[in-house]
């Protein structure tokens, strides 16, 4: 009887022990969880942004620039890019990275400007090999080869050297587009906020109208501008892409800008307005035909100048 009171005894504390063990594991790794989360949430709120980082090109929309089987998505962007690093200001870094598929194998490449006090760097790297050219020596220039062709080369000022391809693509005889774009005018001289760039995961940047109303034709039907984009049946890169090849068939005409790279598509009823400029405004619009670049920046000018006024007469 004694004995078979010893071996419960015995149970007992063993079980005991045993509860005791995991409940002091279970105590520790709650603790380290919650250490490790802390140092997560630490760490992306001490994150500051840097005013003067480089404009990368490949942020300005939902994707980079591609080229597959000689068809070039997002050509804007490489545009947009030319035409700084082209500009006569040209005070901040900037970069884009293409990718090139073809049957001849796939290429990643990244093409990178670095000012400095003798005009600058560019910085070209090839699946990883790298080659430098002085922005006072070299220029990057498109050209069109055998009518159908886009190449982008570096180009040297001294007729010695070669010029140096960074990649080349088709035209538009490749392109066949899935969607169709209406504007009709309301005679009026307001900006409507089709998407903010404060409550898009999408975009950094706003997408609006000026002076009327868009809709876009997908697949025989009709929906409005924001639909679209919500449902993902058009995007802004898709309707720069179909901008710039339009301008390459001259169904547009198109306006470039010094302040970054703004472009300007300006159809017969209406213009399409993608800013870049360098105090980092990368709105799109679309409005009435016409320049619509300076109707835009004097309207925002006269409703800063109203809230400021506002602010003067209430201090």
């Amino acid at each position: 009887m004694k004995r078979s009171f010893k071996i419960m005894i015995s149970v007992v504390l063993i079980i005991i022990f045993i509860l005791i063990c995991v409940t002091v594991y279970l105590n520790m790794s709650a603790k380290k969880e919650n250490v490790e989360s802390s140092e997560e949430n630490i760490s992306t709120e001490n994150v500051v942004e840097d005013e003067d980082v480089p404009i990368d090109y490949t942020r300005l929309d939902d994707s980079s620039v591609r080229i597959l089987d000689g068809t070039i998505m997002n050509e804007y962007l490489l545009n947009n890019f030319i035409n700084y690093v082209s500009s006569d200001d040209t005070s901040r870094e900037a970069k884009i990275n293409i990718s090139v598929e073809n049957d001849d194998g796939n290429k990643n490449l990244t093409v990178s400007f670095v000012p400095n006090i003798e005009g600058g760097t560019y910085s070209f790297s090839d699946n990883g090999e790298v080659r430098e050219f002085k922005a006072s020596e070299w220029s990057i220039e498109k050209k069109k080869e055998y009518e159908v062709l886009n190449a982008i080369y570096f180009v040297p000022s001294n007729l010695n050297d070669e010029q140096v391809l960074i990649c080349e693509y088709g035209t538009s005889a490749y392109f066949s587009p899935t969607f169709d774009l209406t504007y009709v005018r309301d005679n009026s001289n307001e900006i409507n906020t089709i998407i903010s760039k404060n409550f898009s995961d999408t975009y950094d940047y706003n997408i609006c109208t000026f002076g009327g109303d868009v809709t876009i034709t997908y697949k025989n039907k009709k929906y409005s501008f924001g639909d679209a984009l919500e449902m993902g049946y058009v995007t802004i890169g898709d309707i720069l892409d179909q901008a710039e090849i339009d301008s390459n068939l001259g169904k547009c005409e198109v306006k470039l800008y010094e302040d970054g790279g703004s472009t300007e598509y300006v159809y017969s009823n209406f213009t399409i307005l993608k800013f870049n400029q360098l105090e980092k405004n990368y709105d799109f619009y679309i409005g009435m035909t016409g320049s619509i670049y300076d109707k835009i920046e004097n309207l925002k000018n006269q409703q800063k100048e109203s809230v400021n006024q506002e602010e003067d007469s209430t201090d």
